[in-house]
């Protein structure tokens, strides 16, 4: 309509061609943002967004000329000097490429794709001085996660969190790092989440009981975590590191508790669809429940093959609610035991805490962005599953709530 009433309007040209530009309309957004610099040519939104597009469309000089013209009208876009480093990066002229990266850094020293990208060229400029015959470090060193955990923008103070870490079992094997997994999950929540400690429920070793406390039994669902959220206020966040078994009965989904006998389970277990029931009825603003732990016996019962069960969760047709789980059905949940961590754990936190789950580098990661980079087939968990452990690991999400944003920078 805005184009109708006036089609030479620049303004309409520069926001629409930003549009296109984040929907990955790469063509059109250049040709929107060229209009609108004939009509106005000292704009530097036009200019940097139309060299960011050239970039996305690999007319690396094109976009290095845009960026220039653009950091000319402000010398401190730290993102200006970052894709016009990446365009000399990208025809090779590498020295150019790192001062441009330097430049970004001493901006915005927690930029982590100019650390990245930067990284990159001193890795490259090293491989070179070695010469071809040199030897090649074949072992991969994992970053740590427990270090340089981001800080959120805004705090969240009324959320609440029940976080649950079981490593030590009393009549099954040990889940040898849940309490590492735990530990590190509340730190995040403190710092990149902007939840208030006192707001976050941490639970190690629980037991039966203590699952019962704060979600509730068959009787009531109103549990501790239920009586602390404010209706319609409070975002929940609920995870989980430890054991899960299937019941050898009835084929259902269960959350063993430290104290359970797995091969009593439907009676010492916490079964996940009284969870989820439970769940549902919290008047949440928003549900998010992050499982690290399988549920297909393989690691709890040594004498059965893996199994699928059955698990109903009724949170997934909430509006606001998702759940995301480090394997499949029938599948095995695997550790990293370089970082010890959970390995869906790690890669969870890892998109959070260098940012490379940001796939559309807006400052902001959805469900579904920080969901599709752990699940990378080449890059994410059911990679290194493989390459570890030689076997399938494939995390899972569902609920109605993916594209909505999880955490911001």
């Amino acid at each position: 309509m805005a184009l109708k009433l006036n089609p030479y309007s620049y303004e309409t040209m520069k926001y629409r061609g930003i549009v296109y530009k984040n929907l990955k309309y790469y063509k059109a957004a250049a040709q929107d943002l060229t209009r609108a610099i004939i009509e106005d040519p000292n704009d530097f939104e036009s200019f940097y967004n139309r060299g960011v597009t050239f970039y996305y469309l690999k007319e690396y000089p094109d976009s290095v000329k845009d960026l220039s013209t653009a950091l000319q009208m402000n010398p401190k876009s730290f993102n200006a000097y970052f894709f016009r480093g990446m365009s000399y990066k990208a025809v090779k002229s590498n020295k150019k490429a790192m001062a441009d990266f330097d430049r970004t850094l001493a901006l915005k020293p927690t930029h982590p794709w100019a650390k990245k990208k930067r990284a990159e060229l001193i890795a490259a400029a090293k491989s070179a001085a070695a010469g071809p015959g040199a030897p090649r470090k074949t072992a991969f060193k994992f970053p740590s996660i427990d270090a340089s955990i981001p800080k959120t923008v805004r705090a969240n103070p009324e959320a609440i969190a029940v976080i649950i870490g079981n490593r030590d079992y009393q009549k099954a094997k040990k889940v040898e790092y849940a309490i590492n997994d735990v530990r590190t999950m509340k730190n995040y929540l403190i710092s990149a989440f902007g939840f208030r400690e006192a707001n976050i429920f941490h639970l190690e070793n629980a037991t039966q009981s203590e699952m019962t406390l704060y979600f509730g039994n068959k009787e009531s669902h109103k549990g501790k975590l239920f009586n602390a959220v404010r209706e319609g206020i409070s975002d929940v966040f609920v995870y989980y590191s430890g054991h899960g078994a299937p019941g050898l009965k009835d084929n259902k989904a269960y959350f063993v508790p430290v104290d359970a006998d797995p091969q009593y389970i439907e009676l010492s277990g916490f079964p996940a669809d009284l969870l989820y029931w439970n769940l549902a009825k919290v008047p949440a603003k928003s549900m998010t429940i992050v499982l690290d732990a399988c549920f297909s016996g393989a690691d709890i019962f040594e004498n059965i093959s893996p199994m699928s069960v059955k698990v109903i969760a009724p949170v997934l047709q909430m509006r606001n609610g998702v759940l995301m789980t480090s394997s499949g059905s029938g599948e095995v949940s695997t550790w990293l035991n370089d970082q010890k961590h959970g390995l869906f754990t790690y890669f969870f936190l890892k998109g959070i805490q260098d940012q490379s789950a940001d796939a559309n580098r807006d400052g902001s990661i959805t469900y579904e962005e920080l969901y599709k980079s752990l699940s990378d087939a080449s890059r994410g968990v059911p990679y290194y599953a493989r390459r570890l452990h030689g076997v399938e690991q494939s995390p899972t999400m569902e609920g109605s709530f993916k594209d909505k944003v999880l955490i911001s920078y």
